[in-house]
């Protein structure tokens, strides 16, 4: 089991995964250990680091989603605004140092970000099929303001234009969606 940056490997002899009790078989650690000691290079480099821990919210605004929305967004000085799907942050992170493997752990996948030329009426219905309350997780932005009411009772509508209203299609968006301060013009 690697320990992270803190601190090396551990081969336990057993291990408590909930009620079970699991025994690691030493070909499997040793294929784990080639697999990882490969994937270890600059993964303990120091990339930033924070004041406080920054947390991640599936509902709500986040601090990671913050600082990653508003990384991504930098790197296009000419958008208005940046989204991220709030499930696509895997970890929160702690207090102090931020090594190369919490950043590669945060979004494990291999993302790319993408400047993508929408127009107003776009951005609003995005906003309004994340926050319909169904399993989207909220979405995470930079530059853009929305608000939307939580477990919503209002009635369905097809609000992600396919033709069919299904039963997650509620607008639970709140009106006055902005970006950068200025109300969204469709």
């Amino acid at each position: 089991i690697y320990k992270g940056c803190a601190g090396g490997y551990d081969h336990p002899e057993n291990l408590k995964v909930g009620a079970l009790t699991v025994t690691p078989d030493a070909r499997g650690y040793e294929m784990t250990s080639r697999f990882e000691s490969g994937m270890r290079e600059n993964l303990c480099d120091v990339m930033a680091c924070t004041t406080e821990p920054l947390f991640r919210n599936n509902e709500g605004e986040s601090g990671v989603g913050n600082l990653v929305t508003d990384a991504t967004r930098s790197q296009f000085p000419e958008s208005d605004g940046a989204l991220l799907n709030a499930g696509g942050l895997r970890i929160d992170w702690p207090k102090g140092n931020l090594y190369r493997e919490l950043i590669s752990a945060m979004m494990p996948f291999d993302n790319y970000a993408y400047l993508v030329d929408m127009s107003g009426q776009e951005i609003i219905d995005v906003l309004r099929i994340m926050s319909s309350g169904h399993h989207h997780g909220v979405l995470q932005v930079s530059g853009i303001s929305y608000k939307f009411q939580r477990d919503c009772n209002r009635p369905t509508e097809d609000i992600n234009h396919d033709g069919n209203t299904e039963y997650w299609e509620k607008s639970c968006l709140c009106s006055g969606p902005t970006i950068n301060g200025k109300p969204i013009d469709p």
